[in-house]
């Protein structure tokens, strides 16, 4: 037979054998252990050369006029959409988004409001990154191609 504490301690290593939160607890205990070792040896190590910092980025007025003519656009397209969307379906319809899209109001002013804020992010961000021409380039083309949309949508509101 075997004594009292010799099963007690059997029964205590199986219980922790056994139960998951001392596997977590100790899963824990080694990582903590593995960082506080990672920072003793990282603190040895000589500084590292400071980051460089991105140039600021200058915007003109030719950046500032395409950002509005896009957000004043995308605005014109909503109003237009919405006045061409009360017209008989045969007359006028929308072409590019989907119509469930277009149908919910709230829904095709957030798609709006997003596209609008999205336009100028990605300007500013070519430009940040040196491509100011191809920045310029994109919002002409989309101004181009919004300017288009919204007269026709108005023609068709006539």
């Amino acid at each position: 037979m075997m004594s009292s504490s010799k099963a007690r301690i059997s029964g205590h290593h199986s219980f922790i054998s056994h139960t998951v939160l001392y596997r977590r607890f100790l899963c824990a205990v080694i990582l903590c252990l593995a960082t506080l070792h990672a920072r003793a040896e990282s603190s040895s190590l000589p500084n590292a050369p400071a980051p460089v910092t991105a140039p600021s980025v200058h915007l003109g007025v030719v950046d500032y006029s395409l950002a509005a003519a896009i957000v004043s656009e995308r605005l014109l397209d909503f109003t237009s959409t919405e006045q061409c969307i009360r017209r008989p379906a045969a007359q006028c319809h929308e072409v590019e988004l989907p119509t469930a899209l277009v149908r919910n109001k709230a829904a095709f002013a957030a798609f709006e409001a997003g596209t609008a804020s999205l336009s100028p992010l990605e300007q500013y961000e070519l430009t940040k990154h040196g491509h100011r021409k191809l920045a310029w380039a994109i919002q002409g083309a989309n101004a181009a191609f919004m300017g288009f949309v919204v007269s026709h949508n108005y023609k068709l509101a006539r």
